[in-house]
């Protein structure tokens, strides 16, 4: 069984160092990832007071490990390769 797509949270989970109690297959099988693991990631780092709770600082730390989240969430990041490559040939870039 394939997991199902993941929301953007997910992603900026998977490129940070997490808790060594916290295990990837677990976050990719929860129903409730952002509450369940990403909130308590941005409470750690006391970002939930920062606009969008920490969406925004976490996201670009992350975005630094793309290779991380490409590895951890292959079939999400696949989809959205290929979504961008045909927008891009769409539109002769």
């Amino acid at each position: 069984m394939s997991p199902r797509q993941q929301e953007i949270e997910v992603w900026v989970l998977a490129g940070h160092q997490l808790p060594s109690d916290w295990h990837w297959q677990a976050i990719r099988q929860e129903i409730n990832p952002k509450e369940t693991y990403f909130i308590p990631l941005a409470q750690q780092q006391n970002l939930l007071d920062s606009p969008g709770e920490g969406r925004k600082i976490l996201a670009l730390s992350a975005a630094q490990q793309y290779d991380r989240i490409r590895q951890l969430c292959p079939e999400d990041v696949a989809v959205l390769e290929s979504r961008i490559k045909s927008w891009i040939e769409g539109n002769n870039l």
